[in-house]
This record gives structure tokens, sequence and C-alpha cells, in this order.
């Protein structure tokens, strides 16, 4: 799952910045919402340094991972919305380069 790939990636004993490139969680029904927040906020509290989300189609859930996130604390040039991989790849190369703490 989603949070389990996170905690892995909070608890990795090596040096460097932790991103996380999430893509859309499907099949979710009703609790599709808050479970979207949720993956973010948990983002935020295991102090993920970049997260990237892919987006399905415009106005899906990706923007309530970011919500979430930055509820937990994440600023904004942490988390980047991205329409491809492609974008995600783009994003990330430019995060690698730029320190936001």
């Amino acid at each position: 799952s989603m949070k389990n790939a996170l905690e892995t990636l909070a608890q990795l004993q090596r040096p460097g910045r932790r991103f996380a490139a999430l893509g859309p969680m499907g099949e979710l029904g009703e609790e599709s919402d808050a479970a979207h927040r949720e993956i973010g906020r948990l983002a935020g509290e295991l102090r993920i340094d970049a997260l990237f989300v892919l987006e399905s189609s415009p106005g899906d859930a990706s923007n309530l991972v970011a919500e979430g996130a930055q509820t937990a604390g994440m600023i904004s040039e942490q988390i980047h919305l991205a329409r491809s991989h492609e974008d995600i790849a783009r994003l990330h190369r430019f995060s690698f380069f730029c320190d936001h703490s």
C-alpha cells in the first residue's frame, strides 16, 4: 500500500533527501477523498522532503493529497502535481538541485 511505501521510505537509514512519487489511487469509493488527504498528511508527518503526485485528470483527487501534505507542514514548494511520468522526472531533476530547507 502507499502507506507502507511511505513508511518504508521514511525509515531508510541512508543519507540524503527522500522523494515520493505517487500515482492515482483508484477504486476507493466513498473513502476516496479521505484516503487521498490521509496519504498526503502521512507524507508530511513522515517529513518526506518532496512529494510528486501524478494527476490522472485535471481536478482529480491529487489536489487532496497536496492539501493533506500541507496540513501536516509541507510547504507548497515541496509538493509537485504532474500530468505525466515525464513531468515527474523533469520536476524531480529540478527539485534535486533546489534546497527547500
